[in-house]
């Protein structure tokens, strides 16, 4: 037992005198060290790579694009082939129109028939309302005849009216004296035998025309003095209800017989309308039918995939059925091109729209092109879902944000669709007071500080402006002289 515990402290005090001269021999080694790493540095005596960028990849697309659209549904006839250079007004493409045509000539007939139609029915209006006005015209004569009738004779006669009576039967008593005098005169004269038995006809004959007259004006005379009896009143007012009902009955006829015309007239414009409208319709169908350049470019026709073949990548060629709306190609301007990107979540907020930009092109090599960041998004998606240059699926978790690139090509001419490396110019650092990143270090309070010639701590105020230098704010001026570390983060 004595003789195991006297190994296991053999064993230990071995120990701590190996780990003794080993801290002392890297001690020395770790100064050596220092004294190598540490070389001076005058603040502000180059100012290397100062800005401050946001590194991203796009694809090249043309900034003036017009897609070229199907305006009805049908097969195409004719189709620009692929990359063919246009000028505006040319024709892109051509959509089978027989249909259309056919619908127009159909409906040429039928508005034809229908503006015969109208005329007949306006014809036939102005017939019935003369006819149906004529007839409430009579009845509405015939009302009043009665009224009139029923007025006359229900009025008692006034001072007035008799006194006419009494004239008109003084005036019959006179012809009926005068009828019998000549009468008998022409009778003597018979008898004597001046005159025929057959001359005194015609005095017998007016003498008793003028005794009739008498008998029925005193008649007259004694009927109005005595008034209508209750039988003849029930009848004038009976009469006077009949030429009413009449009148009402032609009235109600003629309102009748003008509406149901009136409303075949509307339904026949409506129909005259209706087709008036599938005319223009079908016109401007027919215009559809033809697509035309809205502009100098190049005609890119629209790729699908044929499910039918097992998902191959095709064009659009003629003999293919589109529905209306189907996007058949689009004319672009290769010369005006823009840069489609996305932007980390992290950068969004250093970004705006106007900063300039460095587009570097993998197809055009050792060339830098010039361009401006001309549109920045407002709302996040998934990666994975927006990167135009993505292949990856499902979501990635990270937001990344849509922003367009306005590219100066300087004459020169790209194919949509080429990828490009982008350097969005945040800031370009004149105006900072840099220091390389190796030269700072991080005290135990959090501060920042860098080491003077002799080794002492100069604490700083400021930050890290990018991966490879520090921002001084304060702690430092130009001129003066620093010790820069080649491990980065050496303690002091």
């Amino acid at each position: 037992m004595k003789s195991r515990r006297g190994l296991l402290w053999v064993a230990g005090a071995t120990l701590l005198v190996t780990g003794a001269a080993l801290g002392w021999r890297w001690s020395q080694r770790g100064g050596q060290a220092a004294e190598e790493e540490f070389s001076p540095y005058v603040v502000g005596s180059e100012p290397g790579d100062a800005r401050s960028v946001v590194c991203a990849r796009g694809i090249l697309k043309c900034a003036d694009t017009w897609p070229a659209v199907a305006g009805i549904r049908g097969r195409l006839t004719e189709l620009v082939p692929q990359g063919t250079a246009v000028r505006k007004g040319d024709v892109l493409f051509r959509i089978d129109d027989t249909t259309a045509r056919e619908e127009i000539e159909n409906n040429e007939t039928s508005l034809q028939t229908a503006e015969l139609s109208l005329v007949r029915l306006d014809a036939e209006y102005q017939l019935t309302d003369f006819r149906q006005t004529q007839n409430v015209l009579l009845s509405d004569a015939r009302l009043k005849h009665a009224e009139l009738e029923e007025r006359l004779e229900l009025e008692e006669p006034d001072a007035r009216e008799r006194r006419l009576m009494d004239i008109a039967e003084e005036l019959a008593r006179l012809d009926v004296e005068d009828a019998q005098d000549e009468y008998e005169r022409e009778s003597r004269m018979l008898a004597k035998g001046y005159i025929a038995a057959s001359g005194l006809e015609s005095y017998e004959q007016k003498l008793a025309n003028a005794k009739a007259t008498l008998a029925e004006q005193q008649l007259q005379n004694r009927l109005k003095r005595k008034g209508a009896t209750a039988e003849r009143r029930v009848e004038l007012r009976m009469n006077v209800q009949r030429a009413a009902n009449r009148k009402e009955v032609a009235e109600a006829r003629k309102a009748r017989r003008i509406a149901d015309i009136v409303a075949r007239q509307d339904a026949e414009r409506k129909s005259r309308e209706r087709l008036l409208y599938l005319q223009r319709h079908n016109e401007e169908e027919l215009a559809k039918a033809t697509v035309t350049a809205p502009m100098d470019g190049v005609f890119m026709v629209e790729t699908y995939r044929d499910w039918s073949t097992g998902g191959a990548l095709k064009e659009i060629a003629v003999g293919d059925e589109k529905w209306a709306f189907d996007l058949i190609g689009s004319v672009i301007d290769p010369a005006q091109m823009e840069v489609s990107l996305v932007v980390h979540e992290t950068d969004f907020h250093r970004l705006r729209a106007g900063l300039p930009v460095e587009v570097t092109l993998p197809a055009v090599p050792d060339k830098v092109f010039r361009g401006t960041l001309k549109r920045l998004g407002a709302i996040g998606r998934d990666r994975n879902h927006v990167d135009p240059t993505g292949i990856l699926g499902g979501d990635s978790e990270i937001s990344m944000f849509n922003a367009v690139i306005a590219l100066e090509s300087e004459g020169m001419r790209f194919h949509p669709g080429m990828s490009a490396l982008v350097t969005i110019i945040v800031s370009d650092g004149a105006d900072r007071l840099l220091i390389p990143r190796a030269a700072v270090s991080r005290q135990p309070d959090g501060s920042f500080a860098a080491r003077l010639p002799g080794g002492q701590p100069r604490t700083l105020t400021g930050r890290y402006h990018n991966e490879m230098y520090f921002q001084v704010e304060a702690g430092l001026e130009r001129g003066e002289t620093i010790e820069i570390s080649r491990r980065r983060g050496a303690a002091l």
